[in-house]
């Protein structure tokens, strides 16, 4: 029975991690939708749909490390690209609600 409760307990989390994530990316999305239009070669229109995002992100004053968690970025140093596990969900989130969209 113990264990039938800790399944239970992890599929919860597990949801609520999913949850979570696809609210973040569909944040980001949003924005990036109100963004100008850029015409683009294949090969720069990654590094161009990232840029509005983490224009926003750095405007609203979110710790570098945390937008790299956020958009999926490397973190080049020892301490949080080789040590650290991220930042936390409870911390992307906080990051997250920080940011104004226009509205359309």
């Amino acid at each position: 029975m113990a264990f039938d409760t800790r399944l239970t307990a992890v599929s919860s989390v597990a949801v609520e991690l999913i949850t979570a994530e696809s609210h973040f990316a569909s944040i980001l999305l949003a924005h990036e939708s109100t963004s100008p239009p850029m015409h683009l070669t294949a090969a720069g229109a990654a590094t161009a749909s990232a840029k509005p995002k983490t224009t926003t992100l750095e405007n609203a004053s979110v710790l570098e490390n945390v937008s790299a968690d956020i958009l999926g970025h490397e973190k080049p140093t020892m301490t949080y690209g080789v040590y650290s596990g991220g930042a936390s969900l409870a911390q992307k989130r906080e990051s997250i609600e920080k940011l104004a969209y226009p509205q359309g």
